[in-house]
């Protein structure tokens, strides 16, 4: 290598703090790493060890070919900071552009055969989660994906991340939850792209939620129907404090009003959880008595089903009573006569 025009390591050598670390591995896993000091020539450190976590990886990805385990020198573990404990994922492929990936974790696998920990990734597999991520030039999943989806029978988590370029600090935006067991419809292109404090009607919606500085509009990119038992969980992005409650309204585009869908929902890690049945513009409130006069009755809602039909049951009862009371009149009437 040449460093001669690197005026840090010119630096760094002149002032005697130059140190370069060289690793030596002998191919069967044993390892030595020297951290040497060019300036003085002298040898500061030697670590010697053997490499588990090469060794482990090696073997496993002859079985598991879609195994995904390695960046630079260790296995893909940001769950856990253990020594100890092994990760990876294993990919599902669905097109050129889309995969799916189901993240496995071996706690302890020093101490376990190599048998033992085939039969545990085995049983993780038949219930973790799968796992995907979208990007800003790619949010959008077709029927294919929602048909792996739908026969895995598994939930899928489906997330866009966001990275620092100056400290390369990941931010999670949004995670979309598709229950594989629950879906019907797959014939569903999906944008899941969701655009976190700002939308095409914001002006509008902070005219109806009084105190905007504690309110945060959501708006999502697709329109229309979602399939059954979706969730997304977003990014508060700092507006609100772990344990706060919010109440999700939707924004009625005809009657520019807002429509309560659900309230008492707790800020968790920085996230909120929703249960969505169709996409739009949504604002989440944190004082939802700021804006009672600005939402629509409950009668006059055009998306709840539910609401008339509890109506509807509620009507009908009350003429079921009214009419055994105009019968019990009648027979009184006749024993009288």
């Amino acid at each position: 290598m040449d460093f001669t025009n690197n005026q840090e390591v010119i630096e760094a050598f002149n002032n005697g703090t130059l140190k370069i670390e060289i690793s030596v591995n002998d191919g069967n896993y044993n390892y030595e790493y020297i951290t040497y000091d060019i300036k003085n020539n002298t040898i500061l450190k030697v670590d010697k060890g053997h490499d588990y976590e090469s060794e482990l990886g090696d073997k496993l990805s002859v079985i598991y070919p879609n195994m995904a385990w390695g960046m630079g020198d260790g296995p893909i573990d940001e769950s856990s900071t253990n020594t100890n404990d092994f990760g990876f994922s294993l990919l599902t492929k669905i097109n050129d552009d889309t995969y799916l990936s189901q993240n496995i974790t071996i706690k302890n696998f020093k101490d376990k055969t190599f048998e033992q920990i085939c039969a545990e990734i085995e049983e993780q597999l038949k219930t973790t989660e799968f796992n995907m991520s979208i990007y800003e030039e790619h949010t959008t999943i077709d029927s294919t994906v929602l048909e792996n989806i739908k026969n895995s029978q598994k939930k899928t988590n489906i997330t866009e991340t966001i990275y620092d370029d100056v400290t390369g600090k990941a931010t999670t935006l949004y995670t979309w939850t598709f229950d594989g067991s629950k879906i019907t419809d797959t014939n569903l292109n999906l944008n899941l792209k969701i655009n976190l404090g700002t939308s095409k009607s914001k002006e509008t919606i902070e005219t109806l939620v009084g105190d905007k500085e504690k309110s945060m509009v959501i708006e999502f990119l697709h329109h229309g129907v979602l399939p059954i038992g979706t969730t997304v969980k977003v990014n508060v992005l700092g507006k609100y404090n772990n344990g706060d409650l919010v109440t999700l309204y939707y924004f009625n585009e005809e009657t520019k009003a807002l429509e309560m869908v659900s309230k008492n929902l707790e800020v968790k890690d920085g996230f909120v959880e929703l249960a969505l049945e169709h996409c739009s513009e949504y604002v989440l409130a944190y004082q939802p008595e700021l804006i009672v006069d600005n939402v629509a009755k409950e009668e006059e809602k055009t998306n709840n089903a539910q609401t008339s039909s509890m109506n509807v049951t509620k009507y009908a009862s009350i003429g079921v009573i009214s009419l055994i009371a105009g019968i019990y009149l009648v027979i009184s009437k006749k024993r009288t006569a």
